[in-house]
Formats: structure tokens, sequence, C-alpha cells
């Protein structure tokens, strides 16, 4: 009898049997919990409980690319979303303040801090006509849009080709006080969400590929074509932070309201 060759047989058989009853390595890790999750449907299980909001902008947004979801847990995986930094305040001459010093040295009543986020969680279910009720009818935003909400509302439906904004991060609050002794406060911000990158689009593209080759030998590649009316590639959707940004506050007709947005 061959021992050498039904000892090795009885160890293949053990390692088949151990690989078949292998746990299933975790692919997403979610740095800000520690937890580990085997595919997406689990991970957004506990993101629906914690916030339902940035759920309901994921599964919105998988309804158009499928690729949503994945998206989404790989980002979460990479560590794109961070802990907020504290939020600064700073005092009309650029001096900065605490919270309570802030409040009290502005003179109006508290409700600023809720405006960006609020604004932007309207804005992500559509709710434009409760946005354009924000934006302070004599502010320069305003008159962008000429104080019509059909040109507002277009300009919004337009931005969801290339944005999905899930919640806003504060990074400081500046007061400016104006020349008449009322004043405002500017909101510095970076908001997270879904971001399409944008190729612009060339007017001028090379012709008949000529500028493109990198050997004489080559065959000529044709420049990237845009599709649709953006002028944009097709391209796979970002989970990320914006740049900063900010928006002008003015107290106007007893509630904060957005006076102008850069």
């Amino acid at each position: 009898m061959d021992y050498k060759r039904i000892s090795a047989l009885i160890l293949v058989t053990v390692l088949l049997a151990s690989c078949g009853q292998a746990k299933p390595v975790d692919r997403y890790k979610d740095p800000q919990t520690g937890k580990s999750y085997p595919d997406t449907v689990s991970l957004l299980e506990d993101k629906k409980k914690d916030n339902p909001h940035e759920y309901d902008v994921v599964y919105e947004l998988s309804k158009e690319e499928p690729k949503a979801f994945e998206i989404y847990a790989s980002a979460i995986d990479a560590g794109v979303v961070q802990t907020p930094k504290e939020t600064l305040y700073f005092d009309d001459k650029g001096n900065e303040i605490a919270k309570d010093v802030f409040i009290k040295s502005l003179g109006l009543p508290d409700g600023f801090e809720n405006v960006v986020q609020n604004y932007y969680d309207f804005l992500s279910r559509q709710e434009f006509a409760k946005c354009f009720g924000m934006i302070d009818p004599k502010g320069p935003l305003m008159v962008r849009f000429e104080n019509k909400l059909d040109i507002y509302s277009a300009q919004q439906l337009s931005s969801r080709l290339d944005l999905r904004v899930v919640s806003s991060d504060i990074n400081d609050y500046r007061m400016q006080s104006l020349g008449d002794g009322s004043k405002m406060v500017e909101v510095y911000f970076r908001v997270l969400g879904f971001f399409k990158p944008v190729i612009p689009y060339d007017p001028n593209p090379p012709r008949n590929g000529q500028e493109t080759m990198s050997n004489p030998g080559e065959k000529p590649t044709p420049p990237p074509q845009p599709t649709g009316d953006s002028g944009a590639m097709d391209l796979n959707w970002e989970y990320r932070y914006s740049g900063v940004s900010r928006i002008t506050l003015s107290y106007s007709s007893g509630k904060w309201m957005i006076y102008d947005q850069q």
C-alpha cells in the first residue's frame, strides 16, 4: 500500500474542506465606527438606521447610477468621511471669539446655524419652493433668479446632473457689520455628497487625431467626445467633499435668510 500517496490525498481533502468552511472576508470597513461589512447591503442597513437622509440620497441616485451603492461603500471604506472639526466663530474684525460671545455681539435671534443644512436638505428632496422661500428677496442671489421660482427650479434641476448633497460641514461663522449698523453672517462650509467629474469641452479639438499620436507609426487616436449638452463625458460619480463655499445670511422678515451665495 502506498502510504505516502494516501497521506497526500488525506491532506488535500482536509485543506479543501477547510477552505470550504473559511469565513468570508469583509469587503468594506467604516473607519469611523470600526465596523466591517461583507457587502454594500449590510453597510447600507446600518447607515439607514444612523442617517436615513443620507441613505435616501444614495438610494435615489442608484436609480440613475447602478454603481451608486458601490461608489458610496468604497468611499466609506477609504475613509473619505471625516469627523467634522470644531466650528470657529469670528467677529467683524476677524478675531476668533467664543460662540456665546459671537451670538451676544450679533444682537439678533439665534437660528443662523441651521440655515445651510436645512437648505441642502430641502434641495436633496427637490422641495424647491421651500428653498426659494429661504432666499432674501432683497439680496443679490434673488436678483440672479429674477425673483422667479421657475428660473430657480430649472437651475437646481440642472445642478442635479452632477451634484447630490448629503450634508454640510461648517468651517466657521464670520460676523459682517454693515454701514447702517445692521449685521450679517458669512458661513464658510463644504458639502459632502456625490459629484460627477466633468471634462470641459474643447472647442478646438485635434484634427484627425494627429496631435494625439505619441509615435509616428501609431494609429491616430481620436479625442474623447462629449455626451449631452453639458460638454462633459459620461463618467462615474464620486463620493467626496467639495471645496469651501460661502453663503451670506441676513436677518429679514423675522428670520434668517440666504442673502448671497458664492
